[in-house]
């Protein structure tokens, strides 16, 4: 147990080398939102590698994204919820009181830009 920091294609890593029902928190910070209609499949909520995602997640783990952009945080929202079947735990939007944990991060804050903090929990069945 504990923290395993890796610089890796995450796709790759998590397909190949955790099992399943085995990681407690994902974090999705500033993912690129794919802006253009044409590439709606290609957003983190709308791949198919999410239904892998989903199974190496245990029961109760936790999914945290972050956006600055209002409209992927709300298509989001509505997927993981409504298509993924995962539970909205908390929404916040993050302020200048808020230590930036990306360099995204600390761009978009520093400019006044809005950033919206989503967590999200797998369900325990």
């Amino acid at each position: 147990p504990g923290l395993h920091v890796l610089n890796a294609d995450a796709v790759s890593v998590i397909t190949h080398f955790v099992r399943p029902a085995t990681l407690e928190r994902v974090f999705l910070l500033y993912p690129n939102p794919y802006p253009k209609a044409r590439q709606a499949n290609q957003r983190w909520y709308n791949s198919p590698f999410l239904n892998e995602l989903r199974r190496k997640m245990r029961p109760g783990a936790r999914l945290q994204l972050a956006t600055n952009l209002e409209w992927y945080a709300r298509e989001a929202e509505h997927a993981l919820v409504a298509e993924w079947g995962f539970e909205l735990t908390q929404t916040r939007e993050l302020g200048t009181a808020d230590r930036p944990r990306t360099h995204f991060e600390k761009k978009y804050l520093a400019r006044g830009e809005r950033c919206f903090d989503l967590l999200f929990t797998l369900p325990v069945t």
